[in-house]
């Protein structure tokens, strides 16, 4: 698989809006409260999610894997900024499926330290190097799962390595998700700002170690295409429906009860022509609203050639899925900054 996720927070809401609100089934953990909010970061070139947790809430975000993982590598990158604080967090979790703490990166907001520890709260590694409050970083953590002490944690800030834990046994329990932000002490709610957020594990052969400092573009749909079956809610415009942040999802849609109707639109460029791709990530939001089987194919085309997701869609509420493509449809090569901006993204209803 290699890249696994990629978000830029910027196609979900608006500037201070909960996460929880806009962001539902994208992210399998979104606490409910007023400081978990998307947050304008033109450092970050958009927005970034401020993550916010007091005592007893638990993690203020998580996501879950794929599938759990019992060896091989995983990696997570982002950019951050937290305030001025004296509290300590977990900043970045490995759990298990069932949300047992497996290893924790835990940032001292006081001392700008990050120190790895393991499930039972006993220290692996403390940072020499101290983190600053008010200043931009990217963060990297990767993580070796394996036995016989041949696993190891590492963090990377901008690239060098600021803090590892090496010679430990990390496979006694299968990773299945990743958590960030629990408060660990200090009186005040634990905040930190994310931006750019990608996850990655060791397949394949490309995208599957160190990736590095990346801006995630997001490209909204632009226009309509010849291939337009989907019923409009409203309007003449299929595109202008779909492209709303925050979505509206009483009044502003596209429907299909026939199996086979395929609409597709065209989106805006916003990839600057000098950059490389990584991958790229389309994502949709629906719902199913009546009985009976209903499946929803999805995702990017590019020269006519199509990369498509299934999803069977059993949710009574509008809910975000998503694919990844590493690789350009028409070329089984890597996308180019020209190519991922003439992409359109197909919408087909499959049963």
């Amino acid at each position: 698989m290699s890249l696994l996720w990629i978000d830029g927070f910027n196609h979900y809401g608006t500037n201070g809006s909960r996460l929880a609100a806009s962001a539902a089934g994208a992210y399998d953990t979104l606490l409910n409260n007023s400081g978990t909010v998307f947050v304008d970061q033109p450092a970050m070139g958009g927005k970034g999610a401020q993550l916010s947790a007091t005592g007893g809430e638990g993690f203020a975000l998580a996501k879950a894997y794929p599938a759990p993982y019992s060896s091989g590598a995983l990696g997570v990158g982002f950019h951050m900024i937290y305030p001025v604080s004296f509290n300590t967090l977990d900043f970045i979790v490995f759990m298990s499926s069932t949300g047992t703490v497996l290893y924790r990166i835990q940032l001292n907001e006081g001392t700008g330290k990050l120190a790895i520890l393991n499930g039972a709260g006993t220290t692996l590694a403390t940072s020499a190097g101290t983190l600053a409050n008010m200043t931009y970083y990217h963060v990297e953590a990767k993580m070796i799962i394996a036995g016989s002490s041949a696993g190891s944690i590492e963090v990377r800030i901008g690239g060098d390595t600021f803090v590892a834990a090496t010679g430990i046994t990390t496979n006694g329990t299968a990773v299945g998700q990743i958590a960030f932000d629990q408060r660990v002490a200090g009186g005040d709610s634990c905040v930190f700002t994310m931006g750019n957020l990608y996850l990655w594990d060791g397949a394949g052969s490309v995208n599957n170690d160190w990736i590095g400092e990346k801006k995630v573009y997001t490209a909204l749909p632009s226009a309509d295409t010849v291939d337009a079956d989907w019923a409009l809610s409203t309007g003449t415009s299929g595109y202008d429906l779909i492209n709303d942040v925050p979505a509206v999802d009483a009044t502003r849609y596209l429907e299909s009860s026939t199996v086979g109707d395929v609409s597709i639109f065209e989106t805006a460029d916003v990839v600057p022509a000098s950059l490389a791709i990584a991958g790229v990530m389309t994502v949709v939001r629906a719902e199913k609203t009546d009985s009976g089987a209903g499946t929803l194919e999805f995702g990017p085309v590019h020269a006519g050639v199509p990369s498509l997701a299934s999803k069977a869609q059993t949710n009574a509420q509008f809910l975000w899925a998503a694919k990844v493509d590493q690789l350009n449809p028409s070329t089984s090569a890597p996308w180019t900054a020209s190519e991922a901006n003439a992409a359109q993204i197909e919408l087909r209803r499959a049963a």
